[in-house]
């Protein structure tokens, strides 16, 4: 029935119920430490500690990203206008060299 799947497995897919109990031993076997820690979950220091550093890397990575667009805009917007007074000299050449 669960193509490769345990039995157990394929009965937590389909009754909610039982993916809750998915984490907890079926036979009774104790859980590993391993196990423990995962199920603390982000209650360890270390972990919250973690995540406040990626969080904060975030902010300053968001911060250089929108400082790094402004300084690109001005660029582009100071060679645009570069760009417009140039043709409009040529313009302006070329009209006078016609009368």
């Amino acid at each position: 029935m669960g193509q490769g799947m345990p039995e157990g497995q394929n009965q937590a897919v389909l009754n909610p119920e039982l993916r809750s109990q998915g984490s907890q031993p079926q036979d009774g076997e104790p859980r590993s430490q391993a196990q423990e820690t995962a199920a603390e979950g982000l209650d360890h220091p270390a972990l919250q500690r973690a995540e406040e550093l990626v969080d904060h890397f975030g902010e300053r990575i968001g911060h250089f990203a929108h400082t790094l667009s402004l300084r690109f805009r001005k660029a582009t917007a100071r060679a645009r206008e570069e760009v417009q007074d140039i043709w409009a000299e040529a313009q302006h050449i070329k009209t006078r060299g016609r009368s």
